[in-house]
């Protein structure tokens, strides 16, 4: 082989080891750039991650043992949860408030206005009960006229001629007596009935002091409890009632027994007024105020 044989020869080899070699560095160029980009974009994906990771607060440990006492103590000062949100629920408006009042005064005044109708019953009641027992007062005042006059007529009838110019004289004066008697008597009831008891109650006094016979003897004492309990004298009524029961014959004692029962209902003594109203109903089942004791009952 010639010189320049061997001399293209090198040349040529140098050439191609160059390509090689510049292809070789180009590749290596090539990857590197690829490995920076690949962890570029990885450490742009990562950056937000670890800023949000930044930004979210510390977990907090929930405890329920701490928590249950913090209810604990809460409730202690505000009430249990429960209650608290019930009392936030009920909790009315001024409206409602307004309409609360106005509905609790309207029932005052009708409870106010019936319990004045229900005096004004028991008021007409009792006034119809003392014209009653004003008209039997009345009644007996005439038996009583009537019995003295006709024993007033025997006694003379029997009289012997040498007592017969005294005799006139001595039935008159009784006669008399017996006609102030019963005036007085009048007197008194009518006092009573217009509502002067103080004097009534000095009448029916006067006439009991007088030595009153035994048939007006109970009458006299149960007017004096009548006007006791209208000048609300009550205690001193009970026990002229109570007097009227201890007399054998006298056609007052229901009436005296239901006054009783009357008085103690007075005095807001209910036990004892429970007891007198049932003693009504039991001894005197055809007295008038049977009905009534047993109505008086029922609203005890």
């Amino acid at each position: 082989m010639s010189h320049n044989s061997k001399h293209s020869v090198l040349l040529t080899s140098s050439l191609i080891m160059l390509f090689v070699g510049s292809l070789f560095l180009i590749g290596c160029g090539e990857m590197e750039e690829t490995v920076q980009e690949e962890s570029t974009s990885t450490s742009i994906q990562q950056q937000p991650q670890q800023t949000a990771k930044q930004q979210q607060p510390p977990a907090v440990s929930s405890k329920p043992e701490a928590k249950n006492e913090d209810e604990e103590i809460l409730a202690r000062f505000i009430g249990p949860k429960e209650e608290r949100a019930v009392e936030q629920i009920e909790q009315p408006s001024s409206t409602q408030i307004a309409q609360y009042e106005k509905q609790l005064q309207d029932l005052q005044a009708e409870n106010s206005t019936l319990k004045q109708k229900l005096m004004r019953i028991e008021q007409e009641n009792r006034n119809l009960t003392l014209r009653l027992s004003d008209t039997e007062s009345k009644l007996a005042l005439e038996a009583e006229r009537a019995n003295r006059a006709e024993a007033a007529a025997k006694s003379s009838a029997v009289v012997s001629a040498t007592d017969a110019t005294a005799t006139p004289a001595l039935s008159s004066v009784k006669a008399k007596e017996s006609d102030k008697v019963l005036t007085t008597y009048e007197d008194a009831l009518r006092a009573f009935n217009n509502r002067r008891y103080n004097t009534a109650l000095k009448s029916f006094q006067a006439l009991l002091d007088g030595g009153v016979s035994e048939d007006m003897k109970d009458n006299c004492i149960y007017w004096i409890g009548e006007s006791n309990y209208a000048l609300q004298n009550y205690s001193a009524a009970i026990q002229s009632f109570k007097e009227v029961l201890t007399i054998p014959r006298s056609e007052k004692k229901a009436d005296a027994q239901f006054m009783i029962a009357q008085c103690y209902d007075r005095l807001g003594q209910i036990e004892k007024a429970k007891e007198a109203y049932e003693l009504v109903v039991k001894n005197y089942p055809l007295s008038r105020n049977v009905k009534r004791a047993k109505a008086r009952l029922a609203q005890l």
